[in-house]
């Protein structure tokens, strides 16, 4: 081995080669990698410098609901769940459907904000994702929009802390 390399991986035969510090290295960035989840991208452009005004458009435009523009209900607490499950589906269809960034953003958005409105107004989990992963996207999107949506989000993450486990 010489003073560039790591031990040397070696087959069953004995053959091999020494690993540099460069492929050592690589390859243990390649083991620390963690995969980027949906509610990651949606954060990356929340903390742009004009994440704000796009959430504001973004809200526009979202599929309308059966009780008009989704910004106007989504925070209304008399919406009806079965109404926040039919809209966060329509978001999951135009995410799968879409190619562009944009609009699967835009998707995100609602998805992300239908689930915090039914545990916000209902109480109610209406993701079949883990406890944990529901929480950590909540309380990433809560500190990266501007009230009232940060005030929906927290109000979702608390009610959801309260809710009995249904995890083993």
């Amino acid at each position: 081995m010489n003073d560039n390399s790591m031990p040397s991986i070696a087959g069953e035969d004995g053959s091999g080669h020494d690993l540099t510090y460069v492929e050592a290295s690589k390859l243990l960035k390649l083991g620390m990698t963690v995969p980027e989840h949906p509610v990651d991208r949606l954060v990356k452009r929340l903390r742009e410098s004009d994440g704000s005004e796009w959430l504001t458009v973004a809200l526009r435009e979202l599929p309308e609901a059966i009780s008009g523009a989704a910004e106007n209900w989504l925070l209304d607490p008399s919406s009806s769940l079965a109404q926040i499950k039919r809209f966060k589906q329509r978001c999951i269809d135009l995410a799968s459907k879409t190619d562009s960034e944009e609009s699967w953003l835009i998707a995100m958005v609602g998805y992300f904000f239908a689930i915090a409105a039914a545990l916000a107004h209902h109480g109610e989990i209406i993701s079949t994702r883990k406890r944990d992963e529901v929480d950590g996207a909540l309380r990433e999107l809560e500190n990266v929009v501007p009230d009232p949506w940060r005030a929906m989000l927290t109000t979702a993450a608390e009610k959801l802390k309260g809710l009995p486990s249904t995890e083993e």
